[in-house]
Parts: C-alpha cells; sequence; structure tokens
C-alpha cells in the first residue's frame, strides 16, 4: 500500500487515502536513486511513474518504487512517497467508485473503507496499458 498522504479536513472524512495494488500485480518494492521530475519517464526498459507528480503534488520526494508485473517489456515503475501498510483486502469489500472519482477511474477499479483509512485499488492492468503504450 502505497500513501497518497491526503489528509482529513474533519471528522467525517478518512485520516489518510491509500492507494492499493493487488498483490499479484506487485513484482518487488525498490529505492529509488533519481529525483523525477515528470508524470512518466521512460529509462532501460522501465516505464517510471510518479504518483506524486500525477496525483499533483510535485514537491514530494519519491525515495520508493512499485515494480509491477507485465508480460510485456517494459516493465513498470509506480515511483511514491513511501510504502507504508500491507493490508489484506477481501475482494467482496471492494465497492465501485463514486461518481467525484470520474476523471480518475481509469486507472482504479474500486474503493474501501475501513474506520479511519480510504483505500484506492490499482486497475493495474489498465493502468500499465496506458502508460506502456
Amino acid at each position: 500500500m502505497c500513501a497518497l498522504g491526503a489528509e482529513a479536513q474533519n471528522e467525517q472524512t478518512p485520516a489518510t487515502v491509500y492507494l492499493g495494488i493487488p498483490t499479484m500485480h506487485a513484482e518487488r518494492i525498490i529505492p529509488v536513486t533519481k529525483t523525477q521530475t515528470t508524470e512518466s519517464e521512460t529509462e532501460n526498459d522501465e516505464v517510471f511513474i510518479s504518483l506524486p507528480v500525477l496525483f499533483q503534488q510535485k514537491n514530494t520526494v519519491t525515495p520508493h518504487g512499485i515494480v509491477l508485473r507485465s508480460d510485456r517489456v517494459p516493465k513498470t515503475v509506480l515511483l511514491t512517497s513511501r510504502v507504508e501498510k500491507d493490508v489484506e483486502i477481501p475482494e467482496e469489500s471492494i465497492q465501485r467508485l463514486p461518481g467525484i472519482f470520474v476523471g480518475l477511474s481509469k486507472y482504479f477499479r474500486g474503493i474501501y473503507f475501513d474506520k479511519h483509512n480510504l483505500f484506492l485499488i490499482v486497475d493495474t492492468e489498465k493502468f500499465m496499458e496506458g502508460k506502456n503504450d
């Protein structure tokens, strides 16, 4: 799970928003030694996609990457500010995205809430299709 770092505005909203990546699509977590200033860069048969830049958090440092599994080359690496949680979410607990996420729905396949947090579940295959073309 990768923190997107969105803090709650009041007690009615979740404390933190997390990005959920299905484990079947995560190959490994890597440290990142470069600073990325664009949404997507290609280097050595890998596509680097900065989540902070993608979600308009341009001043966020991205010291971790998650390599996504793919049958195709290049590999896709999501760069995130930190890897914070490892949570098992049952498939039947994932809900459809509310209408407020219409603009971002191409990246996500669902949403999950617990008592204090919100988890956006990445649609990994669609995400990789769009970023590796």
